[in-house]
């Protein structure tokens, strides 16, 4: 076991590292069940520190000075989201999002009972709140159960200062818990289930990709040839069955995330966006190249990453 990173009270708090007395198996579960459940404290912290927002709602440039935007509430009012999931395979929900992700925003937004625009916005900030924490709390989950003599991962799984930053601004929370029960499932050689999360993860972010591509190259570098010949038949069988649906069902809902991201300027954080202050923005299919060519180049470098460190290990 790796030395203990966190501060001697933190670790003891949270159990610490195994001592001689310990269990040799099943100790760790016990410990887990209270990891889980602190998902709940940066959740809570991440409302108390939009309570502006959640008191005027998220409308103007105050949001950006209060520090309480959320593009959840803003896609919902804007969509309109209140029709469900019936009024997005229609059409009548505009959404820049991956299928996957629509469909759970939509289905989210048919729950919002009526009452005022800002009483709306609450509910729905609410239901995803809700399902975020859950969310989290199977990531946690599932990185105890690939590492559970390291607990301290989980731990700062469970109470990392992100969650209270970032979780509740758009619905990313979807793919990373899709991403941690297919890393569960590789760890279980289970590669089917691998392959159907990684599939549906694609259509929640298209950055789900990258992992993929990075457990191929992992799978290559350790000869499971099998094994990602299994994954990728059912992520791409499990990608054909719902692009196959959405090209029937609601055509314009399945590109609109691509031409969105193609046709989009640049957003906040991306230091392409400093042109455009000056007044010289970059033109959008220079960044949408820009883009792609960085996700290229930060595949090749993983690649590279992996040869080196398999030949130093052979060394």
């Amino acid at each position: 076991m790796r030395d203990d990173v966190l501060p001697a009270p933190a670790a003891a708090l949270l159990g610490g590292p195994p001592g001689r007395h310990v269990r040799a198996s099943g100790w760790w579960r016990a410990v887990a069940s209270w990891l889980v459940p602190l998902t709940a404290v940066p959740m809570v912290l991440a409302v108390l520190q939009r309570e502006y927002c959640v008191r005027h709602g998220w409308g103007g440039s105050d949001q950006f000075w209060r520090m309480c935007f959320s593009d959840l509430p803003a896609q919902y009012a804007l969509a309109p989201l209140d029709g469900g999931l019936t009024a997005y395979l229609r059409g009548e929900a505009s959404l820049d999002q991956p299928i996957l992700a629509g469909s759970v925003m939509s289905v989210l937004g048919g729950l919002v009972p009526d009452g005022t625009p800002l009483e709306q916005s609450r509910y729905y900030v609410l239901y995803w709140v809700a399902l975020i924490t859950l969310l989290l709390a199977v990531c946690v989950w599932c990185t105890v159960q690939v590492l559970p003599a390291d607990l301290q991962a989980a731990a700062q799984v469970a109470l990392s200062p992100v969650i209270v930053l970032a979780a509740v601004v758009n619905s990313d929370a979807l793919a990373v818990a899709l991403v941690a029960g297919a890393m569960l499932a590789w760890h279980r050689q289970r590669y089917a289930l691998t392959g159907i999360l990684l599939g549906l993860g694609v259509l929640t972010r298209g950055y789900v990709l990258a992992v993929a591509l990075a457990l191929i190259f992992i799978g290559l570098r350790e000869g499971s040839v099998l094994a990602l010949r299994r994954v990728a038949l059912f992520a791409t069988t499990t990608v054909l069955i719902l692009f196959t649906f959405f090209a029937l069902a609601a055509p314009d809902q399945l590109v609109a995330a691509v031409t969105s991201w193609w046709a989009g300027p640049a957003g906040y954080g991306s230091l392409w966006m400093i042109p455009s202050i000056t007044g010289n923005a970059v033109p959008t299919w220079v960044l949408s190249v820009l883009s792609a060519l960085g996700w290229a180049l930060a595949l090749a470098l993983g690649w590279v990453c992996l040869l080196y460190t398999s030949d130093a290990a052979d060394e």
